[in-house]
């Protein structure tokens, strides 16, 4: 009986734990960033095969398959984000950070306005970092002790 008591009085104390409710806030956050990984995602996919109905230039099967080869990688760190939060984000960040500056080098045309979506993603990626590291901290530490 009384081991029935200590039990239901852990799971209560485990719900009022201030590390559980910073986690789930922090969750919150990460789900966040993960989504705008997600909508950068879906929207650069759109925005390539839109640019590749519209336009009027020959077919180059080389920048396709670097295009789609970018959006693999975007959904997959995307993805990756639930396991390992902190590390997707910085890896995000860095990625979008390198497909920056190649195209602000190789292109002959930048495109101001998806420069500018690119600092806005890494801009509000680099809020959620915080809670990113107190997610992935507290998931470690929530695994050993199992």
């Amino acid at each position: 009986m009384n081991s029935k008591i200590r039990t239901k009085d852990s799971i209560v104390e485990f719900i009022d734990d201030e590390a559980f409710h910073a986690f789930k806030k922090n969750k919150s956050a990460v789900e966040k960033g993960t989504l705008a990984l997600y909508m950068y995602a879906t929207l650069s996919l759109l925005s390539y095969f839109i640019f590749f109905l519209v336009t009027n230039m020959p077919f180059d099967w080389v920048d396709v398959t670097i295009n789609m080869l970018l959006v693999i990688i975007y959904y997959g760190l995307a993805f990756f984000s639930s396991y390992e939060p902190f590390n997707a984000f910085i890896s995000i960040i860095c990625a979008v950070i390198v497909v920056t500056i190649a195209h602000l080098i190789l292109s002959t045309q930048p495109s101001i306005k998806g420069i500018f979506i690119r600092i806005i993603l890494i801009a509000y990626v680099a809020t959620k970092l915080e809670a990113a590291k107190q997610v992935q901290a507290y998931k470690k530490t929530t695994a050993t002790r199992r």
